[in-house]
Formats: structure tokens, sequence, C-alpha cells
């Protein structure tokens, strides 16, 4: 199963923004699949915190980084 977002159905065909793998919603198409891969790593030891996101072969859904307390000034890690 994949995200998608920004659906929009039509006659005969659809699309979305995400999760509409080379325009078949269906995911009827051969190949490798799209992967993502997030970590975050908070606080090892000396105070620096770490985060990593990794697309691989494409992206199915909307991932960011956003910190909710902005005390070290650090800014969001993705659109």
């Amino acid at each position: 199963m994949a995200a998608a977002h920004g659906l929009e159905l039509g006659v005969g065909c659809g699309s979305c923004v995400t999760g509409d793998y080379r325009n078949a919603l269906a995911c009827a198409v051969f190949g490798t699949p799209l992967a993502e891969y997030t970590l975050a790593t908070l606080d090892i030891g000396d105070d620096t915190d770490y985060s990593d996101l990794s697309v691989i072969e494409g992206f199915n859904a909307l991932v960011s980084f956003q910190p909710t307390n902005n005390v070290a000034r650090c800014a969001q890690a993705a659109p």
C-alpha cells in the first residue's frame, strides 16, 4: 500500500501528486518499488541531533523533519 496525496479521479484515468507511480493508480507497473527511509538520532551525548531522509528510486509520500521547539534555531529539513 502506498500513500497518495492530491488524488484527482477523472473519466477513465486519474492522477495524484504523490503515490501515482508512473501515472498508474492501480500500481500495475513492473520494476523496483519506491522507497523512503527516515531516521532521527536525538542527543547522542554531545548535544548534537542528526536527521536523515533518504529517497530510493523516487518517492511516494511527502516527508519532512521540523523542530517543535526552536531553541536551537533549527530549520525544517524538507519542504
